[in-house]
């Protein structure tokens, strides 16, 4: 659970100035995302962070349930409001972003190389088994659910869970799951891990608000985590039932690039499954 000093923890590592200069600590919760999306309709501004030490019905995409044990990892979602006139493409590129954003993150503070599985997971790449396919463990799960109406994009809410504690590799994510402290046996502070995060992101979201290069630089770095997925036999579901191709690379708004026996097809979003 977040103790006492939590805040103030954050607060020391933190360098962003607007994402987590408002933080909602609760020690447990249904959603994080839930709980961040009302305060978003209610007003709050961007880079509200909602925290919590455990979550009841965490949630990852196509509805799967994000395992939530407490004081094993670190459960938070925070506000984005894309900026009007150019929200789509940020919107896009907001999932990739996240995603470097966790990496850079848990890299500087605990020296661990994670890997970007797409569309949303951040991994450790455990190369190729004898067939190969792609071996890697799951440390960390991106949700950005995006709220519009008939008068445009409102608010974005990024959902973020890591697994911190050798606690969060319980028996149902063993072992397609791993965590900081199993890989690098440190025992790191997750205040200041959210710290970290806020701040990565926060450079992440101004850099493509302001840089005309920034979503050029962003997919070239995402791509430079992501190599070993490339190449990979995949399976999803089309608009024509199931397909079956090899990944190549991302396009330049964030789509997944596959080749199939019938040409390369930009998948958006649905399940892909990795072969």
């Amino acid at each position: 659970m977040p103790d006492h000093d939590f805040l103030a923890r954050v607060a020391m590592h933190r360098t962003s100035t607007r994402f987590g200069m408002a933080i909602d600590v609760r020690d447990e919760t249904e959603s994080t995302n839930d709980d961040a999306a009302r305060r978003a309709a209610d007003g709050a501004p961007e880079g509200l962070v909602v925290v919590a030490g455990s979550q009841r019905a965490g949630r990852g995409r196509l509805g799967r349930q994000w395992q939530s044990p407490v004081g094993a990892g670190l459960y938070f979602s925070t506000v984005v409001r894309p900026q009007q006139g150019r929200g789509a493409r940020e919107t896009s590129l907001l999932t990739l972003a996240a995603g470097v954003a966790v990496a850079d993150a848990v890299q500087a503070l605990s020296g661990l190389r994670c890997a970007l599985k797409w569309p949303n997971d951040v991994v450790v790449s455990r190369g190729s088994d004898p067939a190969g396919a792609w071996r890697r463990a799951k440390l960390c799960g991106i949700l950005a659910e995006a709220t519009t109406s008939g008068d445009g994009l409102h608010y974005v809410v990024v959902g973020i869970g890591i697994n911190v504690r050798r606690d969060a590799l319980t028996d149902q994510v063993v072992p397609a799951a791993t965590s900081i402290e199993h890989e690098t046996g440190k025992h790191i502070d997750p205040a200041e891990l959210l710290a970290r995060c806020l701040t990565h992101l926060e450079i992440e979201i101004d850099a493509l608000r302001t840089s005309p290069l920034a979503a050029s630089d962003l997919l070239e770095r995402w791509r430079g985590r992501a190599r070993a997925s490339f190449g990979r036999a995949v399976v999803w579901e089309g608009p024509q039932g199931m397909r079956e191709g090899r990944t190549i690379d991302i396009d330049e708004d964030g789509a997944l690039r596959i080749a199939t026996p019938h040409g390369t097809e930009h998948v958006v979003s649905g399940e892909v499954r990795w072969r």
